[in-house]
């Protein structure tokens, strides 16, 4: 293959990802009112019905996110719609799988998508070959990570690569659909020995992280991140720091009651040095 740069490279196998697109091309769609649009896709209300309202779409046919699991849910929902049965609406939370070797899934947000929102979050890693499972299966590598909200301790995702993956990802999926927060893996029982007790290994790790912050700090750590969303031409990597000196320092922090101006202050520590004093 000729690249444009006009570099050659060699290769077995070309794989080209197109992504998806809906089989619809064949339903004679406009017979019934209706109309596909971009890559073969129908678009949907909450109820999954189509612009006709007697009719309904599911699945690969809507688009994202195009998964056996979720297009089956998405399926009951729209029969119980349509025969007029009370159900509630698609689920908030619900998991992905990629069954590779070693498998990978996760469910809720990602650290990227809660620093773009500007929520505060804590991480906590267990590693699998960590476990007595793992040891006992001969597992040299996987992972379970957690993240939980600093302002109310729920879990805000959770990411695992390696074995069993897509089975062990469901703890977390029912912990988020029911509120559950890091607590509940502190305090808790696993069965021993088995890899899910590496929930509460990551859960312990992030409560090792997660030591008691006085409100002021917490406060503002809030209304930090909270203005990098805001105002994202804040320098990011100036304010951390000066929140985890107060931290370790809570005495400043306890006496300062005006948080709004704590953070002001935290926010002018990146505007350079101040103007050098007039010569005399």
């Amino acid at each position: 293959t000729r690249l444009e740069s006009g570099k050659q490279l060699r290769s077995d196998v070309v794989l080209f990802a197109a992504g998806r697109t809906g089989c619809t091309d064949r339903l004679n769609l406009e017979l019934a009112g209706l109309e596909a649009g971009k890559r073969g896709l129908l678009e949907v209300d909450q109820h999954f019905r189509t612009r006709v309202p007697h009719i309904y779409a599911a699945g690969d046919v809507i688009g994202f996110p195009s998964l056996a699991s979720t297009s089956m849910e998405q399926g009951r929902l729209a029969a119980c719609h349509a025969f007029g049965i009370e159900a509630n609406t698609f689920p908030e939370h619900f998991p992905f799988g990629i069954y590779a070797v070693p498998e990978i899934s996760m469910v809720g947000k990602t650290e990227q998508e809660l620093a773009d929102e500007g929520i505060p979050y804590e991480v906590g890693v267990a590693r699998l070959r960590e476990t007595a499972r793992g040891q006992i299966l001969g597992l040299e590598r996987g992972i379970l990570k957690m993240i939980f909200s600093l302002e109310t301790r729920k879990v805000l995702g959770v990411h695992i690569l390696g074995e069993q993956a897509t089975e062990l990802i469901h703890i977390g999926q029912a912990a988020m659909a029911l509120g559950g927060t890091l607590d509940y893996f502190v305090e808790n029982v696993f069965n021993y020995p088995t890899l899910a007790e590496a929930y509460k290994v990551a859960a312990l790790d992030a409560w090792n992280r997660m030591r008691p912050l006085s409100p002021a700090v917490l406060d503002a750590l809030v209304e930090t991140e909270r203005s990098f969303t805001e105002a994202p031409e804040l320098n990011r990597s100036v304010v951390p720091d000066a929140l985890e000196d107060l931290v370790e320092d809570d005495e400043i922090v306890e006496e300062t009651e005006d948080t709004d101006a704590l953070v002001q202050d935290l926010f002018r520590a990146d505007s350079g040095p101040a103007d050098p004093p007039p010569s005399t």
